[in-house]
């Protein structure tokens, strides 16, 4: 059957040349951009993990001290790569939940904007503050992981 009557599901392959393939997107470039999904992923996985690191630092610190600035780099880092997934997400043809994304955003820039608050006033902190914003974190965690 000559090809240009054939109508099937797959597109059309042609003959590589230069190394690239005509009508398929370059495998180099979906390795390039997996590894940089990976990589981002990597990077908030990382951000969570130090969130609850930031936890454990500010309850060793003396009942009178300010609260850690690594609150404020460490959320800034999961909003960065939190958004960089997102914006990634039509290049790699993963799909989102917009409605779950939106959550998480607004509950971690809770988490920053009470971090913000309470660096910038350099007060001490409540004792009520670090357990609220590891709880916080707990449950973007949880939304995360359990709402498929």
């Amino acid at each position: 059957m000559p090809r240009s009557t054939w109508t099937g599901y797959w597109p059309a392959r042609t003959a590589r040349t230069d190394g690239l393939t005509h009508g398929l997107a370059d495998p180099r470039e979906i390795v390039l951009v997996e590894f940089v999904r990976l990589l981002l992923v990597f990077l908030h996985l990382l951000g969570m993990a130090l969130l609850v690191g930031m936890f454990l630092v500010q309850r060793r610190a003396a009942a009178d001290a300010p609260l850690n600035k690594g609150w404020l780099h460490v959320a800034a880092l999961q909003l960065i790569t939190g958004l960089a997934l997102q914006l990634l997400a039509p290049a790699t043809d993963q799909d989102y939940n917009g409605m779950k994304l939106g959550i998480k955003t607004l509950i971690l820039l809770v988490i920053a904007a009470l971090a913000l608050v309470y660096v910038i006033r350099r007060v001490p902190a409540p004792k009520w503050l670090p357990p609220s914003l590891v709880g916080l974190v707990v449950v973007n965690v949880g939304i995360a992981v359990f709402w498929t």
